[in-house]
C-alpha cells in the first residue's frame, strides 16, 4: 500500500478538492496566528511563509481525504433484540 493509493472508498475528485481548499485556507490562517504570538519575522518573508503554508495545507488536506475513511458511509451494526443497549431508558 503506497502513499498515493486510494484507501478511502468514498473519496471523489470533488471531495478531495474541497478538502484541499479547506486545508489551503486553514493552514496559512493558523500560521499567521502563531506568528502573531512570536517575535515578528521580516515582512518580506511573510508572503513566502504563508504561500508555503497554503500549499502544504492544501496537499495535506487532499491527502487526508484520499487516505482516511471517515466511517460515515458504513451502516451501523444492528444490535440483537433484548440487549442492554436496545432497552428504552426512559422510566
Amino acid at each position: 500500500m503506497g502513499l498515493l493509493d486510494k484507501t478511502n472508498p468514498a473519496a471523489t475528485r470533488e471531495s478531495v478538492i474541497r478538502w484541499a481548499i479547506g486545508g489551503g485556507i486553514a493552514a496559512p490562517v493558523l500560521v499567521r496566528l502563531i506568528l502573531f504570538q512570536r517575535p515578528p519575522i521580516p515582512q518580506t518573508f511573510l508572503p513566502v511563509v504563508l504561500m508555503t503554508a497554503a500549499l502544504a495545507g492544501a496537499g495535506f488536506g487532499a491527502l487526508m481525504e484520499w487516505q482516511f475513511d471517515d466511517g460515515e458511509e458504513k451502516p451501523l451494526k444492528k444490535l440483537p433484540p433484548g440487549s442492554v443497549w436496545d432497552r428504552d431508558l426512559d422510566p
